[in-house]
């Protein structure tokens, strides 16, 4: 392309078949598109007058106004219309915005492809369906411009600017940055959303769940979350992204994190929360207990189990295939005994009178060892801890396969930038919907409304007595003269199930009798309740009381004269527990 005096435009065009290749062997490769084909056009474009506005051409065709000559060679060795040559087209203006469309909802360049094929009905022209090698260039291409390089110094001035952006819009310090001594990149989040959570959510203060998770991104940084339990599942505490496990990284951290906290952290307990429950990962306990000293560290039974079958299985340690399934039984009845002198007498069964376990006296080394901690993990020590009945870290394997499922898709981050902006984005939407979606009362499983609003088919509505006090009630088991008592302020039973806070048969009973709230289940009916979910989502208070008020007036009143207290029912390691207890006569 190119002008002169002459003419304004000049153009020599070839057929896109004709690559004009450097070998005389480049057209005969696998998959090239080179023919040389002969076929050419030009276009010339004259100039109809000069800077005067003289015309001074000779040309006959000029003074007749016709300024331009195309002179085309059609001779195509080549089928011009197949699918072959559709497919080497160039891809389009409107194929390309329909990727960056697709990439900016979440897409990687393989489903965005799916997805333009599905819409098409047809992938032959890639002019309008590109092959996957051009979803790539895009993506690339796109996702460098808004986050940077995938490393680097580029990407860390990306990361910068996302975090002042998003701090400014807020008005609030809600994302920190910081890079350790050792060249560690730490990233601590607590969006308005989590803010609202310790400010207001009263359970916060009682226990707090933490797991990570790794390969989310590129640079396969890990990504912790806090999380403390509702009726309406996990709600968020905060999120720290670390480029390295190590316990001074994590130290670091959550120092970081805890900077950025409101005054109320925790529901106003600036020691932080009662209970911390994690897995056994030695360097995120030691941050932890560096950070909060005061707090209780429990271990998750799920990943107790899971290590201890992990142990058993591996072909090191020698244990006979058919004798595995025995050893962890005895550990499981270890861990689920009800008293420490059950405790203390299956661990001596164990360790010293059991056939099997004695063939293996690396296995006695072993539960000897893990018996030195048994403060963490068994449930004989912590029946006096506000647990709710939760003794795994469930919520937070929830939690986290949302958000590798319907955050990012089951796919990588393009870089640590991008992973901090969904998380300060969409995983922010998708917990405000969710807790919008409790306020308004839109459950769309009964079978998550079974399982936090039990029918207490099991007591009858004589065997339940008011107390003087307004929160006292007494219970009568239904199989024997055994009577409990429960306190529906804090939603405490003295049953088995119910004493460390969790919902029990008996709870459900009084909530039914007498027609008042209990925030241990679902659905949640009580204007209060369904409100302040309704606040800690967006943060106003707008909505008049009325857009809360339940269909049938008078089925379930709210009840001034108590606080609002929530938590979550069973969780999956102890539900065997609980199954167990439920046919056990009270």
């Amino acid at each position: 392309m190119s002008s002169g005096l002459q003419t304004l435009l000049y153009v020599d065009l070839h057929c896109h078949h004709n690559t004009h290749p450097r070998s005389s062997t480049a057209d005969l490769k696998k998959g090239s598109k080179n023919t040389n084909c002969p076929s050419t056009m030009f276009v010339i474009i004259k100039r109809t007058a000069d800077c005067r506005g003289r015309n001074r051409s000779k040309d006959k065709h000029i003074g007749q106004g016709y300024p331009t000559i195309i002179t085309l060679k059609w001779d195509h060795n080549h089928e011009v219309a197949s699918a072959d040559a559709l497919r080497e087209r160039d891809v389009s203006d409107g194929a390309t915005e329909k990727l960056l469309e697709l990439y900016r909802s979440g897409h990687s360049p393989s489903s965005a492809l799916d997805t333009i094929k599905y819409d098409l009905q047809e992938a032959a022209d890639r002019a309008h369906c590109p092959d996957l090698q051009s979803c790539y260039r895009v993506f690339y291409k796109e996702f460098r411009t808004h986050y940077g390089d995938t490393g680097g110094a580029k990407m860390m001035l990306f990361l910068d600017k996302k975090v002042q952006d998003f701090n400014e819009n807020h008005n609030d310090e809600c994302v920190k940055l910081e890079t350790t001594c050792d060249g560690q990149t730490v990233i601590a989040i607590c969006t308005p959303l989590m803010k609202r959570v310790h400010s207001m959510w009263k359970i916060s203060k009682e226990m707090v769940f933490v797991d990570s998770s790794g390969n989310m991104d590129r640079q396969n940084c890990r990504v912790f979350l806090l999380l403390t339990h509702s009726p309406a599942g996990a709600l968020p505490l905060g999120v720290l992204i670390t480029s390295s496990e190590s316990e001074s990284t994590l130290t670091s951290a959550f120092k970081l994190l805890h900077s950025i906290l409101p005054e109320s952290a925790f529901f106003n307990a600036s020691n932080g929360p009662g209970i911390f429950m994690t897995d056994d990962c030695t360097s995120l306990r030691l941050a932890l207990h560096e950070v909060y000293p005061n707090s209780v560290l429990l271990l998750c039974h799920f990943h107790l189990l899971q290590a201890m079958w992990r142990w058993l299985w591996d072909s090191k340690h020698k244990i006979d295939k058919n004798d595995r399934p025995h050893l962890l039984n005895i550990f499981k009845a270890m861990v689920y005994a009800e008293t420490e002198d059950d405790l203390h007498s299956m661990f001596k069964r164990t360790t010293e009178a059991d056939a099997t376990s004695l063939k293996y006296p690396g296995f006695v080394a072993h539960v000897n060892e893990i018996y030195e901690r048994r403060v963490t993990w068994s449930l004989a020590h912590r029946k006096d801890l506000r647990t709710r009945g939760n003794n795994t870290t469930a919520y937070c394997e929830a939690a986290m396969r949302i958000l590798k499922d319907k955050i990012f898709y089951r796919l990588k981050a393009f870089n640590i930038c991008q992973l901090t902006d969904f998380v300060l984005t969409r995983l922010e939407n998708y917990n405000v919907r969710k807790l919008t979606d409790i306020a308004n009362n839109r459950l769309n499983s009964n079978n998550l409304i079974s399982r936090f609003y039990p029918c207490p088919k099991d007591v009858s509505p004589d065997a339940v007595t008011k107390l003087g006090n307004c929160q006292e009630y007494t219970v009568k088991s239904g199989r024997e003269n055994t009577y409990y008592n429960v306190n529906m302020d804090i939603g405490i039973c003295t049953c088995p199930i119910g004493r460390t806070g969790a919902p029990c048969k008996h709870q459900a009973a009084i909530m039914h009798k007498y027609s008042i709230e209990s925030s241990n289940f679902l659905p949640v009916q009580s204007v209060d309740m369904r409100k302040l979910f309704y606040t800690i989502a967006t943060g106003g208070d707008a909505i008049d009381d009325h857009w809360f008020q339940p269909l049938r007036s008078g089925i379930l009143q709210t009840d001034n004269c108590r606080n609002i207290s929530v938590s979550s029912p069973k969780d999956a390691s102890s539900t065997e527990e609980a199954s167990s207890l439920e046919g056990t006569p009270h």
